[in-house]
C-alpha cells in the first residue's frame, strides 16, 4: 500500500492506494473501499452513525485480496 498527499482544490489530504489485485478494508467494519481511499472524517462506521466524526488515518485500514465479482445469470 502506498501513502500519499494529494490537493483536492482546497487542501492536501491524505490518500491511501492498494497494490496491485489488493483493495483497502476498514479492520473495525471490513468495509472494502476499493483500490484507493481519500481519508477525511467518517460520519457512519458500519452502518452506525457516530456521536462525534472520526478522523481516518492510515492504520485504519488494510489491503486485502480484490473480492471477485460473481456475474448474476
Amino acid at each position: 500500500m502506498k501513502i500519499e498527499t494529494k490537493n483536492n482544490g482546497i487542501k492536501d489530504c491524505t490518500v491511501l492506494i492498494a497494490d496491485e489485485g489488493k483493495s483497502l478494508r476498514r479492520k473495525n467494519s471490513n468495509d472494502v473501499f476499493g483500490d484507493e481511499l481519500w481519508l477525511g472524517y467518517s460520519y457512519y462506521i458500519d452502518g452506525k452513525k457516530l456521536d462525534e466524526p472520526h478522523l481516518d488515518v492510515p492504520e485504519d485500514f488494510e489491503e486485502i485480496d480484490t473480492p471477485v465479482e460473481e456475474e448474476e445469470e
